[in-house]
């Protein structure tokens, strides 16, 4: 068999700066187009990479098969009884079949099937010239860029994250035609705005690549985030300070140069007296500049910068960035001499006048619904925290009414953390403003200290509850108040505190505090609610264990968080045991039973007709009141081997004993010991979800 031959495409969209944050989305959804687009065409998976830089989206396939896969089409005719007749002879089926597939009845195959032999008609069809429909895939491609955000220009229809320039299509070396609004795709591109030449002919990707080096372009995001950490490392050698890690930071300024280059400059040490998280915010949120670092952790008045552009004095560039870093620096110290004037509770009538969300009220009402929540949850769960758990609870949104965080919003419970210090509030108050905002995300630290935990639980509780009234409840694509966030920092918490205190009790709770009627019944909203939580814990736990397993701990029951994981981690051990499947097999047989059976009466025992079923009885009325007491103090590893003790008299009842017998009496009172020992199965899981 011949090989495929394959050619070289290249694909470069050049369009005005693209956002920084969505530069590794473009990438994915240049790939995930483009491969989707082949596939359709029956072209199997090939090489490709993907880059981006600020002014350009590129792909490159280096082998691409010039054509596509010859194929072989089968189409089945008349049965062989109606294709021929007694003598042999082709019947006029048989010939009107082969004429309508192009063949002579010699050139047909026979089929064998379970309903009889069938003429068979095969015929190779040749795979066509791919550049038949390249135009049609780079269109297709560049249409499916659906960005979050998009823009129009000039009388165009079409849709993109920013104008497009210029686009270079080439396919072993021939330009593609395609036009995308008002650009009609050439092997012209550009290089860099300072450092390169606006029209630069290309002919394959390796030429393109250096001569867009030539012309101040690095192309590969990796390459450019590894200079910058040549260039960061080379200010920590000639400073002896270190750059604080800001991983987050990299990315963004990777996404924001094509030719980066490592600066570093000084401020006035006046401003260290910032806290440390207001100053990195300062040069971070609006210079993309790295904060420096003492080897004793202390912010030092130093920064590093990266610039996209090399000037012959890069003194100048320092001293224009210090120039405005000053002013910021400025700003911020202005802020905090204000917001220092008064104490942090003074800014509360501020919250007035700050709305929480329409129709949940102001941030001042909020902010007393989670005092008189957490007062509540810390009577529950620490009594002695809860006149410190009321304080930080009743400041734990003061700072948003702060002129520093009406700036920086990011800095929320930092600023209340600093100001309530500032102030001489009590640490565990301070920091469990700060904590209270705790996890802001799936992989963020947790509270630390239980005002803090309590805190937090009661904010995500409040805007759960208040969301869910106002029937705001997320969809399969759209999340806009971040309940699915919420909701999984809830759950987190209460997982790592090992409290146990009941979901639908919570939002009960939750809902109460608003005082008001939501139209929906409260129990009705309070399961909605359960269920939605739920749904989140199911994903966080099936992070860690199998679906299945997560499923069958789940549907007996979640009310408790702490004691889903006990379950599921006793089961996770139960696993490990070389009897663990004829273990599920007997409980599943048990569980199976009585699934879609009315079950009603109680066992009794004086209805026992086969002597293997008191045998049974006794087993299990011996080890009942232990799985109870085990299950109630969260030994669930020990009421599975008490469960399990169960399983040689559960099989040898079933070898003996008919439970869907004749007799109606008998078999309520057999299905009534099923339920009887399978309700304490499920317990801990019904096992009849768990495969084995």
């Amino acid at each position: 068999m011949a090989a495929i031959r394959t050619a070289e495409l290249l694909l470069e969209i050049g369009t005005e700066e693209i956002p920084a944050r969505m530069a590794p989305e473009g990438l994915s959804m240049l790939e995930e187009g483009f491969r989707k687009a082949l596939a359709a065409l029956g072209v199997g998976e090939i090489a490709l990479r993907c880059f981006v830089t600020p002014r350009r989206l590129v792909l490159h396939a280096p082998a691409l098969p010039v054509a596509q896969d010859d194929r072989t089409e089968e189409k089945r005719g008349p049965a062989l009884s109606a294709a021929f007749g007694p003598d042999g002879a082709p019947t006029k089926a048989a010939e009107g079949f082969a004429r309508s597939v192009g063949l002579t009845l010699d050139q047909l195959d026979r089929v064998e099937t379970d309903k009889g032999a069938y003429l068979l008609a095969r015929r190779t069809v040749p795979g066509r010239p791919l550049t038949d429909f390249l135009p049609g895939v780079v269109l297709e491609t560049l249409q499916a860029l659906r960005f979050p955000r998009a823009m129009r220009w000039g009388d165009e229809e079409v849709l993109f994250v920013r104008p497009v320039q210029w686009i270079v299509a080439l396919f072993d070396g021939q330009v593609i035609p395609v036009t995308f609004g008002d650009v009609t795709a050439g092997r012209t591109t550009r290089g860099h705005r300072f450092h390169g030449a606006a029209a630069l002919e290309v002919k394959d990707f390796a030429q393109y690549v250096a001569t867009l080096e030539e012309n101040g372009v690095m192309l590969d995001p990796g390459a450019r985030a590894a200079r910058i950490r040549e260039g960061l490392a080379a200010v920590e050698r000639d400073t002896g300070l270190r750059v604080v890690p800001d991983e987050g930071l990299l990315l963004e300024v990777t996404h924001l140069v094509e030719h980066p280059v490592v600066l570093s400059g000084g401020f006035d040490p006046r401003y260290l007296e910032l806290p440390r998280e207001t100053l990195i915010t300062s040069m971070r949120h609006h210079q993309k500049y790295f904060a420096v670092e003492a080897a004793d952790g202390r912010l030092a008045p130093r920064f590093a910068v990266v610039a996209n552009t090399t000037v012959k004095d890069p003194a100048v560039v320092v001293r224009g960035n210090v120039r405005v870093l000053r002013a910021r620096l400025e700003d911020a110290m202005f802020f905090l001499l204000e917001d220092r004037k008064r104490p942090l509770d003074g800014f509360l009538p501020d919250l007035e006048g700050q709305l929480f969300m329409k129709g949940l009220g102001t941030m001042a009402e909020k902010g007393r619904r989670l005092e008189a929540l957490a007062a509540l949850l810390a009577g529950e769960v620490e009594p002695g925290l809860r006149d410190t758990v009321r304080r930080a609870a009743s400041l734990a949104k003061a700072d948003l009414a702060t002129a520093m965080v009406f700036e920086f919003a990011e800095l929320q419970g930092t600023m209340g953390r600093e100001y309530a210090r500032h102030h001489g509030e009590p640490e565990a108050v301070a920091l469990a403003i700060w904590e209270h905002y705790l996890p802001r995300g799936a992989e963020d630290a947790l509270p630390a200290t239980t005002p803090g935990a309590l805190v937090a639980v009661a904010d995500r509780l409040d805007t759960l509850a208040g969301t869910f009234g106002l029937g705001l409840v997320p969809t399969a694509t759209k999340d806009p108040y971040a309940l699915r966030r919420a909701a999984l920092g809830l759950l987190r918490i209460l997982l790592a505190r090992g409290w146990s205190l009941p979901l639908s009790r919570l939002f009960r709770l939750a809902l109460e505090g608003y005082g008001r009627d939501f139209g929906d019944p409260a129990e009705a909203l309070v399961a909605k609610l359960v269920e939605f939580t739920g749904t989140r814990l199911r994903v966080h736990l099936a992070a860690g264990h199998a679906t299945e397993l997560v499923d069958a701990v789940l549907a007996g029951g979640f009310e408790d968080v702490p004691d889903v994981a006990r379950r599921v981690a006793a089961i996770e051990a139960l696993r490990g045991r070389p009897d663990y499947e004829p273990l599920i097999v007997a409980f599943k047989r048990v569980l199976n039973i009585t699934k879609k059976q009315d079950v009603a009466a109680a066992v009794d025992p004086a209805r026992f007709q086969d002597p293997q079923e008191g045998v049974l009885w006794t087993a299990f009325t011996e080890v009942s009141g232990g799985v109870d007491a085990a299950c109630a103090a969260g030994e669930h590893g020990r009421a599975l081997e008490l469960l399990s003790s169960l399983k040689p008299v559960i099989d040898l009842y079933f070898d003996q004993v008919m439970v869907m017998c004749d007799d109606g009496a008998l078999r309520a009172n057999r299905l009534a010991t099923m339920a009887a020992i399978g309700a304490r199965f499920l317990k801990i899981a019904d096992f009849t979800r768990i495969l084995a």
